[in-house]
């Protein structure tokens, strides 16, 4: 199996099968690690996409994926605060919407 193949496989299945069998190849660490990062990535986007909803706004589905909704929720977050509307996570909006994730 090729890298990006592995790469694709670990970041879709996540923990199972593929990113086992990245582990068990010790030349593809930098594999994992994009693959533990995607993992982190996609959990934070939940954190945001849970908090937008709890201030109701509507983000969609909380499925961990940065799309047209969350943006727009992002967006109309950002207006209602005085932000500077960009419908993207600066790191004053993810403390904002996600108090104490950075240890603050």
């Amino acid at each position: 199996m090729s890298r990006s193949i592995t790469l694709f496989s670990a970041v879709i299945l996540g923990a199972g099968g593929a990113a086992e069998q990245v582990n068990s190849r010790p030349e593809t660490g930098p594999v994992v690690e994009l693959a533990q990062a995607s993992r982190a990535a996609i959990e934070r986007t939940r954190q945001i996409q849970l908090a937008l909803k709890r201030r109701g706004y509507d983000p969609g589905p909380i499925d961990g994926i940065m799309g047209r909704r969350t943006a727009r929720a992002l967006r109309a977050f950002q207006a209602d605060h005085g932000l500077a509307v960009t419908g993207m996570v600066s790191r004053t909006v993810y403390e904002m919407l996600v108090p104490g994730a950075n240890g603050s």
